[in-house]
């Protein structure tokens, strides 16, 4: 869903100074996203709340801007992307009717629509130039969060203990580090356009060590996928965009059949896994999601039905030695989750998302085109093995970095051979 807005057109008219204001503080909000990630882990959301609900401000505080507003309200009625979005939402929510606690259900919708709505709105109200000085000030809270997140793991997390925040382990920081690396590519292009070469490459610097120091396997999944995308786009787009819509398709297609697909590798490679990724326990949780779809292939067992599945008769189908993985609380496998609750019918639905989103991704050239691939192998890298679909923090990062993606410099030098259309 935050990818929607790649599809839209730029919708602008010159704003009052009140209006600038709104809009700077908007844009200010959204460049501080890293440090807050870095310090409160589920932050996301709500920086990307302000961030729309400031942006909204600053379309109602003028004519010109609440015309603007009714003008992106009806370009996204026109998109084409809306149809099979909405119609991927709507069977999700007609989902909960069936299941386990369709009340829990109902939460998880809520905390999975509002941040894709808040992305969507900013990504279509904001000013499409983007000041030196938030560019400079996203650097600087990018390159501050992997400090944070260095310093603490290095010091054992004295800095969250000395602040009374969590602290239970290096994998706390999981989160900030996904979101790190999930704004590096927008972010990246926003300050390699911009001429702020020594920027972009400190935040590089800061972004890797930060990956190898820390504990999150599907952060260094994504980057491998992330940088490979990247590499073949700058060399081939067609190419590039080939792989990645075969490479989503095939994610969803082989997602039910993971489990049993992976009890199959050597088991050198799985050792080898083992010791960054707890490959053993992953294989085993696939293996008893996978169940629960043979079981319930078509319908699935409604929209956000994964955390209380052990308590869904459903689990009692599954075989007792494989059961007690099921009180997790997702497959880890965003592609499997999609299977697990929406079934056949919302597989075939998330497909029709996938062929539109890359529809619009087509478009693209030279570096614009690769990094923006480069994000959705990344995220495709973290939702394999990663975090559960719906969680908000991950839905507001990835409309985050979709913001940042259409955002570009006061004062761009374009590169030779770049589409900056």
């Amino acid at each position: 869903m935050p990818f929607l807005p790649l599809a839209m057109p730029a919708l602008r008219a010159a704003p009052s100074v009140h209006a600038r204001r709104l809009e700077l503080a908007s844009l200010v909000t959204l460049a501080l996203l890293p440090l807050a990630m870095a310090l409160a882990n589920r932050s996301s959301p709500l920086v990307v709340g302000v961030a729309a609900a400031l942006a909204i401000l600053a379309a109602l505080v003028e004519p010109p801007g609440r015309m603007r507003l009714f003008l992106a309200s009806r370009a996204i009625a026109r998109a084409p992307a809306l149809l099979v979005v909405s119609a991927f939402a709507a069977y999700a929510a007609v989902s909960m009717a069936w299941s386990v606690l369709p009340r829990a259900s109902l939460f998880t919708f809520g905390e999975a629509l509002l941040p894709a709505f808040a992305a969507t709105v900013a990504a279509i109200l904001l000013p499409r130039r983007v000041p030196g000085i938030v560019t400079v000030l996203a650097g600087a809270a990018f390159v501050a969060a992997c400090l944070v997140v260095i310093g603490d793991l290095a010091t054992g997390l004295a800095v969250r203990q000395k602040l009374g925040l969590r602290a239970t382990g290096g994998f706390v920081f999981n989160r900030s580090i996904i979101t790190l690396l999930m704004l590096a590519w927008p972010l990246g292009l926003l300050w390699w356009e911009g001429s702020r070469r020594i920027l972009a490459g400190a935040a590089l610097a800061a972004l890797l060590l930060v990956l190898v120091v820390g504990e999150s396997g599907a952060a260094l999944m994504g980057a491998l996928c992330g940088i490979g995308t990247f590499a073949i786009a700058l060399l081939s787009r067609r190419v590039a965009l080939a792989l990645v819509t075969a490479g989503l398709l095939a994610c969803l297609i082989i997602a039910p059949f993971k489990g049993s697909l992976t009890m199959q590798l050597p088991d050198s490679f799985v050792a080898l896994v083992q010791q960054r990724g707890h490959a053993v326990e992953r294989i085993t949780l696939w293996r008893s999601f996978e169940e629960v779809v043979r079981h319930r292939p078509l319908l699935g067992t409604g929209f956000g039905a994964s955390p209380r599945l052990a308590d869904d008769p459903v689990a009692q189908e599954v075989p007792e030695n494989l059961r007690e993985m099921l009180a997790i609380g997702h497959p880890h496998d965003a592609f499997l989750q999609i299977w697990v609750e929406l079934g056949a019918v919302g597989a075939v639905l998330a497909a029709l998302v996938i062929a539109t989103m890359m529809r619009a991704l087509a478009h693209l050239r030279g570096l614009r085109l690769a990094a923006s691939l480069a994000l959705v192998a990344s995220a495709a890298g973290v939702m394999l093995v990663g975090h559960g679909a719906w969680q908000g923090w991950w839905i507001a990062a990835v409309g985050a970095a979709v913001v940042w993606f259409r955002r570009r410099p006061d004062r761009a030098v374009p590169s030779k051979g770049v589409d900056h259309e």
